[in-house]
């Protein structure tokens, strides 16, 4: 007899669902292992019972961050790569992080003092 290889997945980290049709199928970004192997990034439609794998893609690492460039440019967005400061030996990625963080935090509270406060008199629904 000619059995097919039986395929195994693992979702090892669930990103997010995309969308959710009227039937309850819904489009997951998931990171999942096939067949034993390092996980990578799917994007793929589950059926809602027993959530069942149906039609979708499956990208490696440097196909998302090609894909992750792409959409930046599509989407007119800036785009940052996430390789460029952690590949770097001599540049801790998360150092100015917190400094920047507290700086926007800073600039956030003294532009709301200077802004008019705007009040509504909106009628009630009764």
């Amino acid at each position: 007899m000619n059995e097919k290889p039986k395929v195994t997945m693992e979702i090892t980290r669930p990103l997010g669902i995309l969308s959710e049709n009227v039937k309850g199928y819904t489009t997951e970004a998931n990171m999942i292992s096939w067949n034993g192997n390092p996980a990578k990034l799917d994007l793929r439609q589950w059926s809602p019972i027993n959530h069942h794998a149906l039609k979708g893609i499956t990208l490696s690492e440097a196909e998302a961050l090609k894909l992750y460039e792409y959409l930046s440019q599509f989407f007119d967005v800036p785009y940052f790569d996430p390789c460029s400061r952690a590949l770097d030996p001599n540049v801790d990625p998360f150092e100015d992080i917190d400094e920047d963080k507290d700086k926007d935090e800073d600039d956030d509270a003294s532009s709301v003092k200077d802004e008019p406060e705007i009040k509504l008199d909106l009628p009630l629904k009764k």
